[in-house]
């Protein structure tokens, strides 16, 4: 997605040689093979949400924003990356360095999946972002966010990357949208960090608010389930560590790239932290899908009528 590094003039290109070869093979088969799971997972997840009126919340319906945007990125931007992975495997011609070698194929492969992977990209950092900085102000409390806002606050998000994108689409070597993801990158983990930090101390001080009602009371049960918080802090730690697994590589990467370019070592980094980011539409269904209960009991519902049907 990001080919924007410069080799040395003194070695072959990093596009030709064979460790590149061997990265755009193998990503273009793992795209291949995941991006039906993807589609499927996700698929599931925006229809248990939409199916069942109880779970129309907030935090819901910006999960079934992340999910849809999941669904696109399986659908359209994975399969365009393994067209484009396919030409280039069988043209020997073409250097990732000079337009001039690209047939019309690739361009046009290589400048849709570009744009709609980093419209894909951008939108669901500002996602999990907005998802974390609710979550945060939810169990404080505090939170302002009503199903309205949380739906106007969507489509917002959905906008506001497309002139970002468009930048990719004209200019695939964009040093405008390569400074501005940076930006946009540290920007979202900072606030990412902070707000899953707060939602650690607040469950942290119910952990012990429930360990003080239990030495004041001889009996009955204690005020707060301790076993609800104890897994929200596994959820909130297995969401934030996909998270990071994904997305904070590319940032890592792509601030390595800007300042050291003509590095193969580094311009393989930037292509495997690529992958990543790519491979994180199918990490969410499945994490939803075994942590939260009640989108598992809607999706397992739903394969049975199926099914059914089916039958």
């Amino acid at each position: 997605m990001y080919n924007n590094v410069t080799n040395s003039p003194t070695k072959p290109p990093l596009e030709n040689t064979s460790t590149y070869f061997t990265i755009v093979l193998s990503s273009t088969v793992v795209f291949a093979i995941f991006s039906p799971i993807a589609v499927i997972g996700n698929v599931f997840v925006c229809a248990a949400i939409w199916r069942n009126s109880s779970l129309r919340t907030p935090s819901y319906i910006l999960l079934a924003g992340l999910a849809f945007t999941d669904v696109c990125n399986g659908l359209f931007v994975q399969p365009i990356m393994v067209a484009n992975g396919l030409i280039y495997l069988t043209d020997t011609k073409i250097n990732l360095l000079d337009e001039i070698t690209w047939p019309a194929g690739y361009i046009t492969t290589n400048a849709i999946g570009n744009g709609c992977g980093a419209y894909c990209f951008q939108v669901t950092m500002l996602l999990m972002t907005f998802m974390s900085i609710e979550r945060w102000l939810h169990m404080t409390r505090r939170s302002f966010i009503t199903i309205r806002r949380t739906r106007v606050t969507l489509v917002v998000l959905l906008v506001i990357p497309i002139p970002l994108a468009w930048t990719l689409v004209e200019d695939p070597f964009s040093f405008l949208f390569i400074i501005a993801s940076v930006s946009l990158l540290v920007i979202c983990l900072a606030l990412t960090s902070v707000a899953y930090y707060k939602v650690f101390r607040t469950i942290r001080r119910h952990q012990q608010q429930i360990h003080a009602n239990e030495l004041q009371q001889d009996f009955g049960q204690p005020a707060i389930n301790f076993e609800k918080y104890r897994k929200s802090v596994f959820t909130i730690f297995y969401i934030l560590a996909a998270f990071y697994t994904c997305f904070l590589p590319i940032a890592v990467a792509m601030v390595l790239a800007l300042l050291h370019a003509r590095n193969e070592s580094i311009s393989l980094f930037l292509t495997v932290s690529t992958i990543l980011v790519y491979l994180y539409p199918l990490l969410n269904p499945l994490l939803y899908l075994w942590r939260m209960k009640d989108i598992r009991r809607e999706v397992r519902q739903l394969v049975k009528n199926i099914f059914r049907q089916d039958n």
